[in-house]
């Protein structure tokens, strides 16, 4: 179902948010997390999630260095700390959709993401490392790869350890490219050393060819991922 320790998580997220907000904003919370389940329907539990943006103060999320290294410790290469508050709220309302039903779940997660607006589907790809039946959600980070949203983009690629632990090569590999592509900091690409491999490194010299003989500049990025690969071939 979850591949790490869950309570430990949704605790700590619960306490960063009562930290963090007002009493009347917790008790919305809470009233709202209740809709997930239940006989209400589950458009009223999506309602909430959007609304979270009008109720939940714009700022960062406040995060120990205790909170930071707990959260690292259940997920590894976890972190929430370039989160907004609204994010984590989000996060935390989604953690409370019963799991035990697992085509239930799915269909309820998957409602969320036909749903959701630009922000609210950076939130979601975010999420991805804390979803039950984690395997599931593959093709939908690879259609998040797709996608030419900014803000969703940077939600799949950077901070993100679910892409490097699930998606098939062929997927990873589209991902690395997009990354090149559209400039990411590829320092923020969890499992990128882990993950390099002979085919993406074909692709990204094909593309540094064509970028070359178009009198076009190459992201000097690029040949640092050439690099981690002809490292990884000594090492082994």
């Amino acid at each position: 179902m979850f591949n790490y320790n869950f309570n430990i998580l949704n605790n700590l997220f619960h306490s960063i948010i009562q930290s963090s907000v007002d009493p009347e904003t917790l008790i919305w919370l809470q009233e709202k997390a209740d809709l997930a389940n239940g006989n209400e329907p589950f458009s009223k539990f999506i309602i909430a999630f959007s609304i979270v943006s009008r109720k939940v103060p714009k700022e960062e999320v406040k995060l120990s260095d205790k909170d930071a290294d707990t959260i690292n410790g259940v997920i590894p290469h976890f972190s929430i700390s370039k989160w907004s508050l609204k994010k984590v709220c989000r996060v935390w309302l989604i953690m409370q959709i019963d799991s035990s039903d697992e085509a239930s779940y799915i269909s309820k997660i998957e409602e969320l993401f036909r749903d959701a607006d630009m922000n609210e589907l950076a939130t979601l790809y975010a999420a991805l490392p804390i979803l039950a039946y984690p395997e599931h959600w593959e093709k939908q980070c690879a259609v998040g790869i797709r996608s030419n949203i900014g803000y969703v983009l940077d939600a799949v690629i950077m901070d993100n350890p679910y892409p490097a632990e699930y998606l098939n090569e062929e997927a990873w590999n589209q991902l690395i490219l997009k990354a090149i592509f559209t400039d990411k900091d590829i320092s923020r690409i969890i499992g990128l050393e882990k993950r390099v491999n002979e085919n993406l490194v074909k692709a990204l010299r094909d593309y540094a060819d064509e970028r070359k003989a178009a009198g076009r500049t190459i992201n000097p990025e690029l040949w640092e991922i050439v690099d981690l690969f002809e490292q990884k071939k000594i090492k082994n």
